[in-house]
């Protein structure tokens, strides 16, 4: 699944990671915000729409991260379309759907998806090595989070399971 199966954004198009020389005038919020991911294991970062969250976390935060030596997974987002080769009712979790699809390589059948929980995509995944041969800290972002509570209203009953693997992946990884 790619950028083009999400919903598209409304306004102005966000920086993009590869953007980060173009982004100006927001290095003391991506320290800021640098330092409070660092420090802590989960952070909610809430604006309103068009403030340009989307473009801090890509062309400012994560290259900050990356340099420091995180592991740092692509944005990922609850909302998006379901592939026409699955069919809706095969997909134990639309939202879970959604974020490992953000996460998964492009190689991957979008088909292996269906049934895998956060917690054991990560697990399947291997961690980058740092050069003393220690895995390297690995984070991972919610951008559109609000998509939660807007798209697939008629699966809202698996808004729940989605909060718990997230704690669980945090929990575990």
């Amino acid at each position: 699944m790619t950028a083009a199966d999400h919903k598209p954004y409304v306004g102005p198009r966000p920086f993009g990671r590869d953007e980060k020389d173009l982004f100006f005038g927001r290095d003391r919020e991506a320290r800021d915000l640098c330092s409070l991911v660092v420090a802590h294991p989960l952070v909610l970062l809430y604006a309103a729409s068009g403030a340009g969250k989307s473009s801090l976390l890509n062309a400012g935060l994560i290259p900050l991260l990356e340099q420091r030596g995180y592991e740092v997974l692509p944005p990922a987002r609850v909302g998006g379309r379901i592939p026409d080769a699955i069919k809706t009712t095969e997909v134990d979790n639309v939202y879970v759907f959604n974020v490992l699809s953000s996460w998964a390589d492009p190689s991957v059948d979008p088909r292996q998806l269906v049934n895998v929980d956060i917690a054991g995509f990560l697990a399947s995944r291997l961690h980058r090595k740092d050069a003393a041969g220690e895995p390297v800290l690995r984070v991972i972002f919610l951008d559109q989070f609000e998509e939660l509570f807007t798209f697939a209203p008629e699966r809202w009953h698996e808004r729940g399971a989605l909060i718990r693997q997230l704690a669980e992946a945090l929990a575990g990884d």
